[in-house]
């Protein structure tokens, strides 16, 4: 059955391949300070990492930042505390594709909506959120580098935290990061 997923992927990635060839969007690199809008594409295997993530969106709210996510969740129930979170949309098996691409009710909101900035929390490849990712028309785009991948050509910043898999110390270094950019 591996086998047939390998293939419904790479089926699904020569479509994201010519539909990225056609977006188009203005890429800017910018400062925390000027970002209004931030978005996060997060990969919810470990539900955990909402503690970090909600850490994260309390202080960009205090500098007067709007944080919207989108959520990818492998199973068919979403946990009970993450349900009734507001600034939460989530991705369920049901939202998707036999190509695993997100059906369009649920991704194009994302994709279209404009966001200065879009962070992708997720330390290993997901068709689903790679693809919202690729066509989003984010100005920045920022993600975790990890070993041996080739699909992260849509990203503007690769963050390499050296710790695999730690929320906490990749939003950090994000946010040093979008401190550090001067213009």
């Amino acid at each position: 059955m591996e086998l047939f997923k390998t293939a419904r992927i790479r089926a699904g990635n020569r479509k994201l391949a010519r539909m990225a060839l056609r977006t188009n969007r203005s890429r800017a690199f910018l400062n925390l300070a000027e970002v209004k809008s931030i978005a996060i594409l997060w990969d919810i295997s470990n539900a955990d990492d909402l503690a970090p993530i909600s850490d994260f969106i309390l202080q960009m709210s205090e500098r007067g930042i709007k944080v919207d996510i989108l959520g990818f969740f492998q199973g068919k129930t979403l946990p009970d505390k993450l349900t009734a979170i507001r600034y939460l949309e989530c991705l369920k098996r049901e939202d998707y594709s036999f190509f695993f691409r997100p059906k369009p009710a649920v991704a194009n909101r994302f994709m279209e909506a404009g966001y200065e900035v879009l962070i992708e929390i997720c330390f290993r490849d997901n068709f689903p959120l790679r693809y919202v990712s690729t066509l989003s028309a984010a100005r920045m785009k920022i993600g975790p580098a990890f070993k041996d991948d080739k699909t992260r050509s849509h990203i503007d910043m690769l963050i390499d935290t050296g710790i695999e898999s730690n929320v906490k110390e990749y939003l950090r270094q994000v946010i040093i990061y979008l401190e550090m950019i001067n213009k």
